[in-house]
Formats: structure tokens, sequence, C-alpha cells
């Protein structure tokens, strides 16, 4: 049978194919992964320093959903809709599914194309028989395959799934800016809630202060300046409601946005008073280039980096022949000659000779590509260390203050105490008593926007540590509606509690 076979006439073609399959191979340069500590020679440490101790992040310290461990319903339940209903995130998985989509596309060139074919025809016959016809009809397949012997399409192959990695990271980006933008706007909302709180509270001590001035006014005890002074005070702190208004509304039209929700609807369900969210403990102790690794966004540059090296030596392919496989075979018939079977195999080679420098820009463009996408990774290296250790140092610092500033309000929620009893024995003055309770409403307000800034600020750390997906490789958009009410949540005091996630000093 291998006689017979050596015998046909396809013997050489198959022969052909066979060794050039073989003896393929990738031309180009070999892509390497980078590896992070090549950008900083010394390696990098935490530049804030809390003594002569010097903070260091775990990666693994924390993973996952991080807004999970706050336990509070109500972010949980926004951060479900911005997850069903978010624009972005719809508009992200979309993108990786186009490029899963290209990327199918770039393997269907590794693989032969095979069409089918029929024709029929009815022709005059040429001398000397010009008086007859032929009516012929033919059925068949064709197929040419490009036997890729440099690996050009399997450049570009590597090159597609490079960009769907590139891209799946980028979602990963969305999604980890989104929860973020979810739950600050959610502390900027609860924060306006307690500082209207506050201001009310005091508003109404002070109204109270009013009305025992008017009434001393009226007994003749003390003059108009004192109730003017006093009015003056009550406009003051009253003044300051409307902006607390245009906080809280802005926060609500940020949710509204992320999570696809009417305002209505929110303002309905966030109204009850709610504590500010504490973060949970954060422990720090490995360097900055291990945990920035995980980030998303370098994740991308890194396979964009690849992904123009394999663009690259695709271009480079194009120095050298292509060679392919054309083949057909069908089925006819003739009225003249009857029925017949056709087929053929033929093995083509294309050799650029002459192309005016094409194949040579086209390779230094994808050369320059290539740069751009290196320098492009090495910045975005270097970027998010300077946002890691900004987002550090903006949590440690405002954790300091807060502790502080929560010194204060109790110092001046005290000294308010006094004042009012002087004042109600007649052993101050009425000055000193506005003074005392101006005092501890601005320390109040202080505290409360330093409790919210260090939320703020640790899920900026979060979101700096990427650590909003770290479970979450292949992130989708929720298939399910969630609840349409938000899950109820126990008033709380107008002052935040003390307690609050701290960052251990190793």
């Amino acid at each position: 049978m291998v006689d017979s076979f050596r015998g046909n006439s396809l013997y050489p073609v198959v022969t052909a194919v066979l060794l050039l399959s073989v003896t393929s191979c990738n031309v180009g340069k070999k892509y390497q992964r980078p590896n992070l500590a090549d950008i900083e020679k010394n390696g990098r440490s935490w530049q804030l320093a809390e003594g002569n101790q010097v903070l260091r992040v775990v990666p693994d310290a924390v993973a996952g959903n991080w807004w999970q461990s706050l336990q509070d319903p109500q972010l949980n339940w926004l951060l479900a809709w911005a997850m069903y209903g978010n624009h972005d995130l719809k508009s992200a998985a979309a993108r990786l599914l186009e490029a899963q989509a290209n990327a199918d596309a770039s393997y269907s060139a590794l693989l032969p194309e095979v069409n089918g074919t029929a024709s029929a025809a009815h022709r005059a016959l040429a001398a000397p028989l010009d008086d007859e016809t032929e009516d012929v009809a033919q059925a068949g397949i064709n197929g040419t395959w490009d036997l890729d012997l440099f690996g050009g399409n399997r450049q570009r192959r590597r090159a597609a799934s490079a960009n769907v990695e590139a891209t799946a990271a980028l979602q990963q980006q969305v999604y980890l800016d989104l929860s973020a933008e979810v739950a600050r706007a959610y502390i900027q909302y609860r924060t306006a809630q307690h500082q209207k709180n506050l201001v009310l509270q005091n508003l109404g001590l002070q109204q109270e202060t009013l009305k025992a001035t008017l009434a001393q006014r009226q007994a003749g005890a003390i003059s108009d300046f004192e109730v003017t002074r006093g009015q003056a005070q009550v406009n003051t702190t009253a003044a300051q409601l409307p902006q607390i208004e245009r906080s809280a509304h802005a926060a609500i039209n940020r949710l509204s946005v992320l999570t696809t929700l009417q305002p209505v609807e929110l303002l309905t369900q966030l109204a009850p008073l709610a504590p500010i969210p504490v973060l949970p403990t954060v422990t720090v102790v490995s360097t900055p280039l291990n945990v920035i690794s995980r980030r998303p966004d370098i994740q991308a540059a890194e396979r964009r980096l690849a992904q123009t090296l394999a663009l690259r030596n695709a271009a480079f392919a194009g120095y050298f022949p292509r060679v392919s496989l054309d083949a057909f075979w069908a089925v006819g018939h003739s009225s003249q000659s009857g029925n017949f079977l056709p087929w053929g195999a033929t093995l083509n080679g294309l050799l650029p000779l002459l192309n005016f420098g094409a194949i040579e820009a086209q390779v230094d463009a994808a050369d320059a590509r290539h740069m751009q996408a290196y320098h492009t990774f090495q910045q975005t290296v270097l970027l998010a260390l300077e946002n890691v250790e900004n987002s550090l140092t903006a949590y440690l610092t405002e954790l300091q203050r807060k502790d502080i500033l929560e010194e204060v309000m109790k110092s001046q929620a005290q000294a308010a105490i006094i004042a009012r009893a002087q004042y109600e024995a007649g052993a101050t003055t009425q000055l000193d008593l506005l003074v005392s309770e101006r005092n501890k409403l601005d320390a109040e307000n202080a505290y409360v926007q330093s409790a919210a800034a260090v939320a703020e600020n640790m899920v900026l750390l979060y979101r700096a540590l990427g650590e909003a997906w770290q479970q979450n490789p292949q992130v989708q958009t929720m298939a399910t509606q969630p609840q349409s009410v938000a899950p109820s949540v126990s008033s709380q005091p107008a002052v935040v509690e003390n307690a609050t996630g701290t960052i251990e000093i190793q």
C-alpha cells in the first residue's frame, strides 16, 4: 500500500507539506516577563515610618470583596446594584467579549480554510462541433492552508491572547474603581447625615439659649446687644444646613450614576441615620513591589508589552517566504463526456523581493509600539508605587489626626457643659457660652469629617493595593437583579463611634 501511495501524484506534495510543517519555526525576539524588582534595583520599602519601624504590606492580608467585612448591609446592597446595572462595567465586559472574539478569529488563521463550490453552464462547442452544445454541472470543495512556516500567524495569535488578558485586567480595574467609588459616595452621604444631625442638635441648644436671652431682655436684665449676638449665632449655625444638603444630594446623585437607581429611591432607602463605615484591620509586612504586582493596571500594562512584542515578531516574519497549500476536489457531469472527478493540489511559495522598504517600515513601527508599551509599563509601576505610598500616608496621618480631634471634641463638649451650667447660674457671660457652643460644634464637625476621611482614605488604600477583586479573577456583571429594597440598619448617635481599623506596625 505504501508503494501505491508513493506512485500517486500527491506523494511529493504531501511529503513537502509534512517536511515544511516539521521544520517550521518562530522568528523574532523571545518574550521575557519583566521583573518588577529591576525597576527598583535596591528594593523599596514603604517610606512612611512610625518611630524606627518601617511599614510593609502583606500581599494576602486582605482579599476578596473587602467591603463585606464592614457588615454594612446597605453598602452591600448598593454594590450589588452597581455590579448589576453599572454601564461602565457592562461596557468593560463587552470589550472583553470583543477581544475574545478577535482571539478566536486569529486562531482560525492557523487552520485550513475550506469552501464549497458549485457551478452549472450551457455552452456551444468549438469547431468542428460548433453546431453542438454541452451542459456541464460541477460541485466540490476547495481549501487553502497557510503553513505558517515562520510563525507570523502564531505570533498574531499570541498577540490576540495577550490582548484578551490585558482587556480582562482592565475589566478588573473597572470593577475595582467602581467598588471604591460606590463606597466613597456612600461614606460621603453618611458623613453629610451626621453633620446635619450635629448641626440640628446644636441649633436646638442655641435656640433654647436665645429664648432664655429674650426672656432676660424682656425683664430688662440685659440689652439688645446680647439678643442680637445670640440670634447671629443661631443664624450662623443654620447657614451650615444648605451646604450639608448640597453635599448629601451630590453623594446621592453620584450613587445614582454608579448604581443606575433613581435618586428619589436612594434618598428613601438611605434615609435612616447609619454609622460611617469602619474598615477592617490591615497588617503591613511586605515590600511595595510584591503588593502592586497584583494591581490590574500593572497586569494590563505587562500584557500589552507581550502583545506588542508578538506583533513585532509577526511583522518581522514578513521578511520570510509564505508557503501555502491549495487543494480541490469535485464531482461533475457533462452532457458530452459523462461523469468526471477533477482534483488537484498545489504547493505555493511567496518570497518578497522588492517592496521598497514596506516590511522594514512595518517592523520599525512595531518596534516603536513595543518601546511605547515598555515605557508605559515602567511608568505604570512607578505611578502605582506613588499611589500606594500616598494612600498609605494619607490613611495613617488622618488616623492620627482623628485621634487628636477626638480628644478635642471631648474637651470642647465638657467645656460647653460647664459653660452652660455657669451661665444658668449667672457665673459667666452669654459670650462665653456662645463661644463654647460654637467651639463644640466646630470640634464635632471636624471629628466627623476626619472619621469620614479615614474611611475614604482606607477605601483608596484598598484600591491602590488592588484588593477589591483578588478572589474575583473572572468578573462578571450580576445576572440576577438585586432586591429592590435596601436592608434596614439601626439608627446611630450623631457622633460616630471611636472604633476604627488600624494598620499594625511590625
